[in-house]
């Protein structure tokens, strides 16, 4: 879980913070049907995700085991970065 603390630590302190790398970022919470943890990530992150130009993010997801959950979460989470303005220059999203 250290990519949820990763991009919570530059959310809440961007000062201090350069950017963040997040490796296989466990967002989905257990394997359970309700999607009450993802979507409070996702909304936390569209509330406050520093804009573009100063920060770099890094993301990836794998696609074996419990990676393989993942995909339809950073998908959500690639599409509110864009929002934010992040570029290829300063954001990566690997799966």
């Amino acid at each position: 879980m250290g990519g949820l603390i990763s991009i919570y630590a530059l959310c809440e302190y961007p000062d201090v913070f350069g950017g963040a790398l997040c490796f296989s970022t466990h967002c989905t919470g257990l394997r359970m049907q309700n999607k009450l943890i993802p979507n409070s990530f996702i909304n936390y992150l569209h509330d406050n995700l520093p804009t573009s130009g100063i920060h770099k993010l890094y993301f990836d997801t794998g696609t074996i085991g419990l990676d393989e959950l993942y995909l339809e979460h950073q998908v959500k989470v690639d599409s509110i970065i864009k929002q934010k303005g992040y570029s290829n220059k300063d954001w990566i999203s690997k799966v």
